[in-house]
């Protein structure tokens, strides 16, 4: 899961753009997304042919954020959870482009040892 500890969260979205634009590219991608919902991110990118700008704004904020996690710890540990109640029994977490990894791990810890005691 691509995560973000981050108060800048333009910043990281801008990050996560600029990486999923090579998968917008790529068949098995973007029979993923269209399955998935987000036909109209991969239209309006494919309108969008030979602008890297207008490509990269295609990619709507409502994928980046149901993909990703970005923004506070609790924004960080809600996006686990869900990742967790859809059958991810252990979330991988990578970092985005641009941010700092350091406090997203952090807060992926925190997540993790919260659930923990939770289960006692």
């Amino acid at each position: 899961m691509p995560s973000a500890a981050a108060d800048d969260v333009d910043s990281a979205v801008k990050g996560i753009r600029a990486e999923l634009h090579r998968y917008f590219g790529l068949p098995f991608y973007r029979a993923m997304f269209i399955a998935a919902g987000y036909g109209h991110d991969v239209a309006a990118f494919d309108a969008a042919a030979g602008e890297w700008t207008a490509q990269l704004n295609a990619i709507s904020e409502r994928l980046v954020l149901d993909l990703c996690a970005i923004g506070d710890s609790q924004t960080i540990s809600q996006a686990l959870q869900r990742y967790r109640r859809a059958g991810a029994a252990n979330p991988m977490i990578t970092q985005i482009w641009g941010t700092d990894f350091e406090p997203t791990l952090v807060a992926a810890a925190e997540d993790k040892t919260a659930e923990t005691a939770a289960r006692g």
